[in-house]
């Protein structure tokens, strides 16, 4: 697979896991986490990442020189070239950041939802079935 459809999965993967939907009574805009897929978004965006990590994302920017030697755009194509490797490498930081989030949020709302259900029990209301 290459860089950009990499790229292309690892953007999807971020926003799978989160639904945007009516709130109560239609009033106002809310939205619904399930943090399995959450987690599973953060798993699957780390795959990605590590795959694209060390991509060169430079090297079809000199295809494009190669494909037109002699003309302008070989020439600006070296420049572009390097400066699209650190942009990429840029967007590969914060996306590893944005994995790291996801994770983290997905646990956050597990343990939540554990404790929420130990208070429900703990006080005797029965469980929903």
């Amino acid at each position: 697979m290459g860089y950009i459809e990499a790229c292309a999965q690892a953007l999807s993967c971020f926003t799978d896991p989160i639904r945007v939907r009516p709130g109560r009574q239609g009033l106002a805009m809310g939205f619904e986490v399930l943090p399995e897929n959450v987690l599973a978004a953060g798993n699957r965006g780390k795959d990605i990442m590590g795959g694209l990590r060390g991509a060169d994302s430079g090297a079809p920017v000199l295809d494009v020189a190669a494909a037109m030697p002699g003309s302008g755009t070989a020439v600006t194509s070296h420049s572009f070239a390097g400066t699209w490797t650190r942009k990429f490498t840029d967007w590969c930081g914060v996306a590893d950041a944005h994995v790291t989030a996801l994770e983290a949020a997905a646990r956050a709302y597990l343990a939540a939802d554990r404790k929420a259900e130990g208070a429900i029990i703990g006080s005797g209301t029965p469980r929903p079935r």
